[in-house]
């Protein structure tokens, strides 16, 4: 008996030597998956986007491709965990790290100026989440499934919380580049699950709080204007305080503001419909006054901003500082700019022989650097020391000495390095070199440690400055907190730069200007408009009575109104119809949310308490698919029908009432004789 069982085992054993050496076949299908892997590696490693010196290292490192943004900056570690300063973690195994370059490539090459190096990180601790999911199985990306994905998002949820969102929004990013290339063995076909909570709702308490946190307080605006109106602040507050100025003066994105031309400024006289000069009360030409710059989104030219009147004296006198403080730095720009790999030093070194050799202590007085910091700047800028005998006679001692110093022309060379050069614009953009731009200051010019910044060095102002500036930052106190301004909580104002962007939506949209005219003068594309909108529900009913009073509405209530002759009567009318408006796919709802639920039960198409703002290209477009998507299942259950199918004659009869009105809603949009903004109120379609 004992024989037997050794002999089965002596089998098996044999059997799995004779094993060992065999070879798994792959189906065709999966052949073909790993080889257009490789193609894809092999054209990314041959175009090779970011121009990185070596494509095998597990380091790229990426410029700041956002402008005058120092967010960004850095590179993409490819690490199976994220990197931290001083720690050597292991890179991605292959073939998964050769595939995370390929889609960092193949995602980058989307847009002609390439993504943020911040967005690329991202990406990347997406692929770190998914490679967790392989476990114990090879790392072979093309054998990732649609449950990989799922798990890697829901593990990321579990940790990050709210912050998942992004990475669910990348992971979203690499299944479909994967599909699109035909790298999985089977189509992945995943959709990112996770939302932001109440990102778009327009009611409830936080809705309100976001629409605080996203616009500037009254007192905030009150103290900006104060502290603009001062006249003794230094000039590293003055040209953030003025940059203020301008982002509230036309809404520009940050970065389009320091990135202006220096020519930016536009000025001419106001002509009206027939082509005369507008005069004031007093007689005068009334000026008006532009800003050219270079749109962040949609445009690879520059364009004009005409400002509100109201502002055309204070976007003069900030143009007009602003050229001021950096004229000094723009002169060190241009001479950079035909003196390549040296800089404008000052006087009276400038003047001096290139050769000649400065002390530590001049390099100090010359680049208004700290006390004894010579030596370190030599050092830390890899200028060649050269030691220089100080003789007795020129100092007090009883003994000549060595000192350290440098030739000028290495000191020139090393601050031209450590200056910024060549186009500020982003890949395929368009181009305006350095000496060109408006907001030119030294290296650490803002840090108040210094008191110019070095001299000889040229760079744009940061919008990290700005942030400082209205925020602060560790130790570095805000303007707010040095002024000591408070809200009525006590508690010190803060505001971003980019608050006073949606503050300018909002009033522009509360004064009625219209989606095309907005997004025109905002420089981006109608559908964006509704991130930018705060207007509570209240400021919404009051903008569509001001619409009844005007004569820009149309339906049962604006005739209503008109057969009312009495005009206090009239007003009281109006001023009972709307307590609020919330906001709807079609368009906005008048219901008295606050007294009764909707009877409607989400059917707004065929809905009395319906207002729709004609030519509203989001509320078309939902019209339409909805239509599309009604029509199509009406359609199927037609068909059916005709099959010897049974379906219910209520239903076709719903389906049927919501197609009519939808395409009423659809025809009223369309219709070129009716103004775009007019408010309509649709009748039912039973009616």
């Amino acid at each position: 008996m004992d024989d037997g069982i050794n002999r089965a085992r002596r089998s098996r054993k044999s059997s799995w030597r004779s094993h060992a050496n065999v070879i798994a076949l792959r189906p065709q299908s999966q052949a073909d998956c790993a080889q257009r892997l490789q193609d894809l590696v092999t054209k990314a490693r041959v175009e090779n986007i970011h121009q990185v010196s070596k494509f095998d290292t597990n380091y790229w490192s990426i410029p700041s491709r956002a402008r005058s943004s120092s967010a960004g900056e850095g590179g993409i570690h490819f690490t199976q965990e994220p990197a931290v300063k001083g720690t050597k973690l292991p890179p991605f195994p292959e073939p998964f790290l050769s595939f995370m370059k390929a889609v960092v490539t193949v995602y980058d090459a989307r847009t002609v100026s390439g993504y943020s190096a911040s967005q690329l990180q991202t990406l990347v601790a997406a692929g770190r989440w998914l490679f967790k999911q392989f476990g114990l199985r090879d790392p072979d990306p093309c054998a990732l499934v649609h449950g990989d994905f799922e798990r890697a998002v829901r593990d990321a949820q579990r940790e990050m919380g709210e912050g998942a969102v992004n990475i669910g929004s990348k992971l979203a990013t690499i299944a479909e580049i994967m599909d699109d290339k035909g790298i999985g063995f089977s189509p992945i076909n995943w959709r990112n699950p996770l939302k932001r909570q109440d990102k778009h709702s327009f009611i409830g308490p936080i809705a309100n709080r976001r629409r605080d946190e996203l616009m500037p307080s009254n007192e905030v605006l009150d103290a900006l204007a104060q502290i603009s109106a001062r006249t003794d602040l230094d000039i590293r507050d003055l040209i953030a305080q003025r940059t203020i100025d301008l982002l509230v003066s036309g809404g520009f994105r940050i970065n389009e503001v320091l990135t202006m031309p220096r020519d930016c400024l536009c000025i001419e006289n106001e002509l009206d419909d027939h082509g005369r000069p507008v005069l004031d009360r007093f007689g005068q030409p009334v000026e008006r006054v532009g800003l050219r710059y270079w749109p962040e989104k949609g445009s690879t030219e520059t364009r004009m901003k005409w400002v509100p009147s109201v502002m055309n004296e204070i976007v003069k006198r900030a143009i007009n500082d602003i050229l001021e403080i950096t004229k000094p730095t723009w002169n060190i720009a241009r001479y950079q700019f035909a003196n390549p790999n040296a800089t404008l030093l000052p006087e009276p070194w400038h003047s001096n022989s290139p050769d000649d050799i400065v002390t530590c202590s001049q390099i100090e007085h010359m680049l208004g650097l700290a006390r004894r910091a010579g030596d370190q700047f030599l050092r830390v800028n890899k200028i060649p020391a050269i030691d220089v005998i100080i003789p007795k006679k020129q100092y007090q001692g009883a003994k000549e000495y060595t000192v350290k110093g440098a030739k000028l022309r290495d000191i020139g060379a090393a601050l031209y390095r450590k200056s910024e050069s060549g186009n500020v614009l982003r890949r395929a953009e368009g181009k305006q070199m350095l000496h060109e731009c408006l907001f030119l200051i030294p290296k650490f010019f803002i840090k108040r440690s210094m008191k110019n910044g070095i001299a000889g060095t040229v760079t744009l102002l940061k919008d990290a400055n700005i942030n400082v500036y209205l925020v602060g930052f560790k130790d570095v106190l805000s303007i707010f907190q040095r002024l000591n301004c408070t809200g009525p909580d006590g508690t010190t104002l803060r505001v971003t730069s980019h608050a006073f962007r949606h503050w300018l939506n909002t009033l522009a949209l509360e004064g009625g200007l219209s989606d095309v005219e907005l997004a025109r003068w905002m420089g981006r594309r109608i559908a964006q408009n509704d991130a930018y909108d705060h207007r509570s529900p209240v400021q919404r009913a009051l903008q569509l009575g001001n619409k009844l009073r005007a004569g820009q509405s149309l339906g049962p209530v604006a005739e209503a109104t008109l057969s009312i002759r009495d005009p206090i009567r009239r007003e009281e009318f109006i001023s009972s119809l709307h307590g609020t408006a919330h906001v709807t796919d079609l368009g906005m709802c008048v219901h008295p949310w606050d007294s009764l639920p909707c009877e409607r039960h989400g059917a707004c198409f065929d809905c009395a308490e319906l207002r729709i703002a004609k030519g509203d290209p989001r509320a078309l477009s939902n019209a339409s698919d909805q239509l599309n998507k009604t029509k199509a299942e009406l359609a199927a259950a037609q068909a059916e029908e005709a099959n010897g199918g049974v379906i219910a004659g209520r239903w076709v009869d719903a389906h049927e009432r919501a197609i009519g009105a939808l395409e009423k809603i659809v025809s009223m949009h369309n219709n070129l004789s009716l103004p775009d903004g007019t408010i309509v109120q649709m009748a039912k379609a039973s009616e």
